[in-house]
């Protein structure tokens, strides 16, 4: 047995016109509604970064439109970064050169690391650039002078120590 729905007189909120709806329905159709919500002026509209399209943001602080837009952003970034040696050895290959983010929240620029110390920088802080014990500047200053790396708790139960 089917259901159907009672429908009611509406008027829609862009173009003030009348129409047959569902009581929930308010607008007349997907062109009123794309055209209130980006409406010129609106205050929850943003511009996209990449494309200069007009979106509705789903978080405050989003400045990108899709994630075919952050894609194209991501890829530019890549191509625009500008590629050096490691910080810390002096490795050359950029096929293993890695950008390591000092400070994501706040955009504090990038570190050019390679692979190893990418990943002996992220064993010592975390994962999640966040350690309980050390700061940023306390890792990086631990894998320039080269003590401690391998003493990490982050590196579990039994990690060989080649300090001694």
């Amino acid at each position: 047995m089917r259901i159907f729905h009672k429908r009611h007189n509406c008027r829609c909120l862009y173009c003030k016109k009348e129409f047959v709806g569902f009581r929930h329905q308010r607008y007349c159709s997907k062109q009123c509604s794309w055209n209130f919500r980006y409406a010129e002026g609106s205050s929850n509209s943003k511009i996209c970064k990449v494309c200069d399209l007009p979106f509705l943001p789903k978080r405050s602080n989003q400045l990108i439109c899709s994630s075919v837009c952050k894609n194209k952003l991501k890829h530019q970034q890549r191509v625009d970064a500008p590629k050096q040696p490691c910080e810390f050895c002096g490795f050359e290959d950029l096929r293993a050169i890695h950008l390591h983010h000092i400070n994501r929240d706040s955009g504090a620029g990038v570190m050019c690391l390679c692979a190893n110390h990418h990943y002996i920088y992220h064993s010592i802080m975390g994962w999640n650039g966040v350690s309980e014990h050390k700061t940023s500047q306390e890792v990086i200053n631990i894998i320039k002078n080269g003590r401690e790396v391998l003493n990490s708790p982050n590196l579990g139960v039994g990690a060989p120590n080649f300090n001694d």
